[in-house]
């Protein structure tokens, strides 16, 4: 269920706090969110993916993201900022995910590579102000992307059968506005309420202007940082 070797912890996510790097250094990483005390807290861990060494090419090799799509993943369809609600539940696991101590039964699945619980959002900017204040939920990259465009995929898979049963959302080369392709990962695993954010290879546009991270949307516009 780990992104790989944990090659270092970061300071505590208090309830205030997000990831806002600017630019992002993220390609190829991986960042683990984990509920602490009394669930209004978490921590992090960054990791470093490996890249595929079966890879036979001349160009770069590509990443091995933590959950390959399986063969019953299902391929999602999102127009130009829109969204989709999707259940949180397996075959043997129907109880739902907990954020920030509250149990959700679906998510919302935005365009912009956020993730919100109680709502859609309908603010589709990706500064931090929006997510601070307008969202209840996940920044996995958001930006201003293009997933209703070639060559954009975006896949929901349902993974239960390693006895970490987990919810994992898969956006492979998905553009964003003006620039390339963007491959990013949402695992969000119901036993335990972690919360695994991954990146493969991040365009220039996206790392310029991407905010990334959890916000409990109550904190006034309060940014803390966390240094990865």
């Amino acid at each position: 269920a780990d992104a790989g070797n944990r090659t270092n912890a970061t300071e505590a996510v208090m309830p205030e706090a997000i990831v806002n790097l600017q630019p992002l250094f993220l390609d190829r990483t991986a960042v683990m969110f984990q509920p602490v005390g009394d669930g209004l807290r978490y921590s992090a861990c960054h990791a470093k993916l490996p890249d595929d060494h079966t890879w036979r090419g001349y160009s770069r090799p590509p990443v091995v993201m933590p959950d390959p799509l399986s063969p019953w993943a299902r391929r999602l369809h999102l127009n130009k900022a829109g969204s989709l609600e999707v259940p949180l539940s397996t075959p043997r696991r129907a109880d739902g995910f907990v954020f920030y101590n509250r149990t959700f039964r679906s998510i919302f699945l935005g365009a912009n590579g956020f993730l919100t619980f109680d709502a859609p959002s309908h603010n589709w900017s990706g500064g931090v102000q929006a997510h601070v204040r307008d969202r209840f939920g996940i920044s996995a990259l958001a930006c201003q992307l293009l997933p209703h465009t070639e060559p954009s995929e975006v896949w929901h898979d349902v993974l239960d059968d390693d006895g970490d049963p987990r919810i994992v959302f898969t956006y492979v080369n998905v553009p964003s506005v003006g620039g390339d392709g963007n491959t990013f990962q949402v695992a969000l695993y119901l036993g335990t309420g972690n919360i695994r954010l991954a990146w493969g290879d991040i365009a220039e546009e996206s790392r310029k202007s991407a905010v990334v991270g959890l916000s409990p949307r109550s904190l006034g516009g309060r940014v803390k940082d966390l240094t990865l």
